[in-house]
């Protein structure tokens, strides 16, 4: 079976969820979009749910609610005052949803804390109902560019492959869980780790070494401090274990990322190390006291090994000079593949996408553009994980899903309405 589509999103979460969100919106106020197709083999924010190798779905969130599928609430697509996305959007926004669910007063009264994993991804599937969002059901295995199309090539588990004809493509999400290092006794992926939440004991009174300084390494460290490990020793390159910087300045540049070409390069990588990657969030932070002993070691993990007393993680310091750390458990916390959805390519599109420079993140990091799409592409290829660096830090989480969509569906051709910005002196 074969079909065409305007853009093929994989992964129902959060960005593909704005997108949508978004283009609903702008044809509820009388505009046009070109259709959308979201692919998924499991649930609609299926990441942030128990099952999904990322978490147990009781972690906090990371980022505030309030920054939700709408956020910052400035579309550049908004038709007139009495069609304006906004208002849409706001019909879909994290309080209307507690709202019309009868948690709101709750919330507040609470402190309006931040939600639970598995909550967040319960509000993404109530936008998605809410705007008729239904993911066609299948796992993409191929992409591949076919004269000016991506031709996608879906398993939807009947055994008949179905093939979709877009003219673009987003991937999203971080890839998979399972570990870099190999099959090594001990060695536990995020994967391994969330999978055996309700048996946990076998990191009572242990050492336990963490690789990773981001979210999942934070997260699989409070799950840790709760069953009560004797060691923690958390292996990451940094100085330091750094916290999440939360002040206006910083939270501004994700909000509103157009002042983000006027910084350098090396500017604009110290900003992300600082506030995004190789950080842990304050809530999860506060979760820590019930390990016994928490060390940092900064060094870049070069593999893990077994041994007859557990497995060695072989680590090279920032001075060059190599060492050794035994422990009863590993567990790699490193986060996810950015460049995951290559598989999918054939060579001749493996080399389209890449340039033939190779197979680095960063060669497509540099070639981002302002609608966080491949420049020089055709058809196009929009990765707003890897546009943090060219185009604003927000991009790769949920710091400014509402800018997201419209820089997306600016790509698609939608043509913006009188602008809902308001300026200021």
């Amino acid at each position: 079976m074969t079909s065409t589509t305007g853009l093929v999103v994989v992964g129902a979460g959060p960005k593909a969820i704005s997108v949508i969100a978004k283009a609903e919106a702008v044809r509820r106020c009388g505009g046009s979009v070109p259709e959308i197709t979201v692919v998924e083999s499991g649930r609609i924010g299926g990441n942030w749910r128990e099952g999904s190798g990322w978490t147990d779905g009781h972690l906090s969130l990371g980022t505030s609610p309030l920054k939700d599928i709408g956020f910052p609430y400035s579309s550049r697509f908004s038709l007139s005052a009495e069609n304006d996305v906004d208002t849409v959007l706001a019909e879909l926004s994290w309080p209307n949803h507690l709202r019309l669910t009868g948690g709101y007063s709750d919330w507040v009264d609470r402190g309006c804390p931040a939600p639970q994993h598995h909550e967040w991804g319960q509000y993404l599937a109530w936008v998605a109902e809410s705007v008729g969002c239904r993911p066609l059901r299948g796992k993409v295995v191929s992409a591949d560019i076919e004269d000016g199309w991506w031709v996608v090539g879906i398993d939807e588990g009947n055994g008949n492959p179905r093939i979709i004809r877009s003219r673009s493509l987003m991937p999203t999400g971080p890839g998979s869980a399972v570990t870099r290092f190999g099959d090594v006794p001990g060695l536990f992926s995020q994967e391994d780790f969330w999978s055996s939440r309700g048996d946990l004991s076998r990191f009572v009174g242990s050492s336990v070494v963490v690789i990773g300084s981001g979210e999942s390494a934070a997260g699989v460290i409070s799950r840790l401090a709760e069953v009560g490990p004797a060691r923690v020793t958390i292996v990451a390159p940094g100085a330091a274990v750094y916290s999440r910087g939360e002040g206006f300045f910083e939270n501004r540049l994700y909000s509103e990322p157009d002042g983000w070409a006027l910084l350098s390069v090396p500017q604009r990588r110290e900003f992300i190390r600082r506030t995004d990657r190789g950080v842990f969030s304050g809530d999860l932070v506060s979760r820590f006291s019930g390990v016994g002993q928490l060390t940092h070691v900064s060094a870049r993990v070069s593999g893990v090994r077994g041994s007859g007393e557990g497995p060695v993680v072989d680590v090279v310091k920032s001075d060059g000079t190599a060492e050794s750390l035994t422990a009863d458990s590993v567990v790699d916390a490193s986060g996810g593949d950015p460049l995951w959805f290559t598989s999918l390519f054939g060579p001749e599109t493996h080399r389209l996408v890449m340039g033939g420079r190779g197979d680095s993140a960063a060669v497509l990091e540099a070639r981002m553009g302002h609608d966080l799409s491949v420049e020089g592409l055709d058809p196009k290829l929009f990765l707003p994980t890897l546009s943090m660096l060219n185009q604003g830090p927000g991009f790769g989480n949920l710091s400014c899903l509402g800018e997201l969509s419209d820089r997306v569906l600016s790509g698609l051709g939608v043509e913006p309405g009188e602008s809902s910005r308001v300026e200021t002196a």
